[in-house]
């Protein structure tokens, strides 16, 4: 099977947001940026996986090889933050 581009943008808010709204087996890049204002320089994001959590910086890449982003959940507590995932499915 061929592997397809895989791309997304999303805002992030407080509440857990799934990647993906359905199931998908990816290879991608994460990168959070500011959409409007400015930018703190310490605003984070959160990804989870069931109990387990970490916390991510701003402008910090995060790359992620073959995971499910249905099973991954995003949010950040600081405003104006997207979140853009950029690769492909497996």
């Amino acid at each position: 099977m061929a592997a397809n581009v895989f791309l997304r943008s999303t805002a992030l808010s407080s509440t857990w947001t799934p990647l993906s709204p359905t199931p998908v087996v990816v290879d991608v890049t994460l990168l959070m940026r500011v959409t409007g204002g400015l930018g703190d320089a310490g605003a984070t994001f959160e990804l989870r996986n069931g109990e387990q959590t970490v916390v991510w910086p701003l402008n910090q890449t995060l790359r992620l090889a073959g995971v499910n982003l249905g099973e991954i959940e995003v949010r950040s507590t600081y405003s104006n933050m997207q979140l853009c995932i950029a690769g492909n499915t497996r």
